[in-house]
């Protein structure tokens, strides 16, 4: 009979710290930290929070939460959601199977999925945005002051009043501005629906 014996190791250094950080199997949590950050793990969650500058996580399995970070964030797993609140400056998230769910964001965005839904919401929309899936919904919050250039693309579109929109809109598709018009926002399922809120 064979015994196994799990390791973990916690680590407390200064906040102005870089770190390459690589498991194959076990979850990998960054806090509190200011620089350049990249880990990877086969099988297991990634966690970050309080992270300020450039930040690369990867995982094949598992899923990632990201909060209160600000720099160039770009997080990948294969099966496995990703969950990203409080984000400022660039968020690439992706994933091959499962949802994904951006919460108080102010970044440009690049957010997509295979097989699962995409939900953004927007403090302010001040950047270009860009979620995609191709099996399943998009649900999109923006405030209703939001200056935009919009690019809408599913099964499905639903909106409430469009302000000062101007452009061509059916039931599967929305092109046009509002408000002006203003940075992108470019929102697509093949399977699916497209949901535009303004709050």
């Amino acid at each position: 009979m064979k015994n196994t014996v799990g390791v973990s190791f916690k680590i407390h250094t200064a906040k102005n710290v870089s770190a390459n950080i690589n498991s194959v199997t076990g979850s990998i949590h960054l806090a509190s930290l200011h620089g350049d950050e990249q880990f990877k793990t086969s099988t297991g969650s990634l966690h970050i929070e309080n992270i300020s500058g450039n930040v690369e996580g990867q995982t094949s399995t598992g899923s990632i939460h990201a909060s209160n970070c600000e720099g160039n964030i770009k997080v990948e797993t294969s099966t496995g959601s990703v969950h990203a609140a409080q984000i400022n400056g660039m968020l690439d998230a992706e994933t091959s199977t499962g949802s994904v769910d951006l919460d108080n964001i102010a970044a440009k965005v690049n957010a997509s999925t295979s097989t699962g839904s995409v939900s953004a919401r927007f403090d302010t929309f001040k950047a270009d945005a860009i979620l995609s899936t191709s099996t399943g919904s998009v649900n999109v919050y923006v405030p209703k002051s939001t200056a935009a250039n919009l690019d809408i693309e599913g099964s499905h579109i639903n909106t409430e009043k469009l302000y000062n929109f101007s452009g061509e809109t059916n039931k599967k598709s929305l092109k046009g501005k509002i408000n002006g018009g203003g940075s992108r926002l470019t929102a697509s399922t093949n399977l699916g629906s497209v949901n535009l809120n303004f709050e």
